[in-house]
């Protein structure tokens, strides 16, 4: 009998929130869709700047005849000058950079960091004159009387340990679980906002609270409401990401082909850390929104919740932090960390669900507090506990 009337409970809050578009946009249409090109967006742009800083033309002066570093330089893209006095130039912006070779002793780059082309000269010009510089004193040696062996006798190997299946994790570690929170926590706000201060708003209050059922049932039912609605954005999301990273994050990835599988273990852990995070988002913006009385009023009292929930997302970028006994108590930190931890290293169970136990306490607690507040609006509109009408 219980489950029935939460199940009818249920669905007449459902109707009523799928009435309003916006909680169909956050909820549906901008996980699946938007935040992928937002991020394909992003990263389009970084590309294109940097790149665009690679083509600059810039404007160097060297004083010293050295054919070979003339050479580098023009097939860098770097056009080569002449002045009289280059300190003048670099001080109006005519030239972007000096380098003086002049002393055999020393290589002087002179650039003036005012101007954005000076910083682009330095960053660009530094490696090749480290080459040249090494090539200097490989000839100095030769002179002296050295011996080609001798002025190699350490020799420098790279080797890259990270295969492109580690590479797809560590990326996609740290995009997919800010994606979820971002979308978590949108997709918990505008249905807690629509079934508490939208009712406020339509003036359905009185009708809802004179409801012949307990108050609990209904604190439930729009917490299953607000739930439920959260993980189709963080599965919709999920799907999204997983299909569009790839391809997004290609040129970033120096060359490695990007490439990553879920496990069983892994997909189960990010179902369970969607479930977790729901409740715990749906619990803390209905308690944000319990007093709102409209929506505007509503959307300013779950704002810096959401600020509160993306803070912790700077945890996903120190990879000294990661899921331990301490830091599985602390609210959404260890939800985002056993997402990011899950899909790199791999979780053990007993972290998994001391998680899941520390993240239904502070749930439990707050729908406590709520249904408190709730039980106070209720008597402050003079409704007794599961009565139809006014006292």
């Amino acid at each position: 009998m219980q489950l029935e009337i939460l199940w009818l409970l249920y669905q007449r809050e459902l109707r009523s929130t799928l009435r309003e578009r916006n909680v169909v946009l956050y909820v549906v249409v901008v996980p699946l869709l938007l935040y992928p090109f937002l991020i394909w967006l992003a990263m389009s742009a970084v590309s294109v700047l940097s790149a665009e800083q690679d083509r600059t033309p810039l404007r160097v002066v060297v004083s010293g005849k050295e054919p070979q570093l003339e050479r580098a330089l023009e097939r860098e893209k770097f056009i080569l000058t002449e002045s009289k006095d280059p300190r003048s130039d670099l001080n109006v912006g005519k030239i972007d950079a000096w380098v003086d070779l002049q002393s055999k002793a020393k290589i002087e780059l002179t650039y003036d960091g005012r101007y954005r082309q000076g910083q682009q000269a330095r960053f660009r010009l530094e490696p090749l004159l480290k080459t040249f510089r090494n090539v200097r004193l490989e000839q100095l040696a030769l002179e002296n009387g050295a011996r080609l062996p001798d002025l190699q006798p350490v020799f420098l190997e790279r080797k890259n340990e990270g295969t492109s299946d580690d590479m797809g994790r560590f990326l996609l570690g740290t995009f997919l679980p800010l994606c979820l929170l971002v979308v978590l926590a949108l997709g918990g706000l505008y249905p807690a906002v629509e079934t508490l201060a939208g009712e406020h708003e339509r003036q359905t209050v009185d009708t809802t609270m004179g409801l012949s059922v307990s108050r609990w049932q209904l604190v439930v039912a729009k917490y299953a409401l607000v739930v439920s609605l959260c993980c189709i954005s963080g599965i919709c999301n999920l799907f999204a990401i997983t299909l569009s990273l790839r391809a997004i994050l290609a040129p970033f990835a120096s060359g490695l082909a990007l490439s990553w599988g879920f496990s069983l273990t892994s997909l189960l852990t990010l179902g369970l850390g969607i479930l977790i995070m729901s409740m715990l988002v749906a619990a803390a913006t209905l308690l944000c929104t319990a007093h709102a009385r409209t929506f505007r009023q509503g959307q300013a009292a779950t704002t810096p919740l959401f600020m509160a929930i993306l803070i912790p997302a700077s945890a996903l970028i120190d990879r000294s932090l990661s899921l331990d006994t301490h830091t599985c108590w602390i609210p959404v930190v260890n939800v985002a960390l056993l997402w990011r931890d899950s899909l790199t290293s791999g979780v053990p169970f007993w972290l998994t669900m001391a998680t899941l136990g520390c993240s239904l306490a502070w749930v439990g607690l707050i729908l406590g507090v709520l249904t408190w507040r709730l039980a106070r609006q209720g008597r402050a509109l003079g409704f007794w506990e599961g009565s139809r009408s006014p006292k």
